[in-house]
């Protein structure tokens, strides 16, 4: 199973209503080929997203409200198992 990436977390100079930007650190050790991530908000629909970069814009949510946002490495097709957090968008 591949490594989880490390430190999830969100840039504050961008927050916004609207927009949350989060970003996180490659695995210390192991290779992987990609990141999946995932969003949702309470109880409606999952995004998600397929990505070879440290960061995401998660865009069109809701001002003032929590998002689940969980990231995994991926490494031939094997997702790690994940590191989530919940962000909160501007009010």
């Amino acid at each position: 199973m591949p490594e989880n990436p490390t430190n999830l977390r969100e840039n504050i100079a961008t927050k916004n209503t609207t927009s949350i930007d989060v970003v996180w650190d490659e695995p210390t050790n192991g290779v992987h080929q990609k990141y999946y991530i995932k969003w949702f908000k309470d109880g409606l629909s999952e995004n998600h997203d397929t990505l070879a970069e440290t960061s995401k814009t998660l865009s069109a949510l809701e001002p003032g409200q929590n998002y689940n946002v969980s990231v995994y490495t991926v490494s031939n097709g094997v997702n790690s198992s994940g590191i989530s957090k919940i962000f909160t968008t501007s009010k």
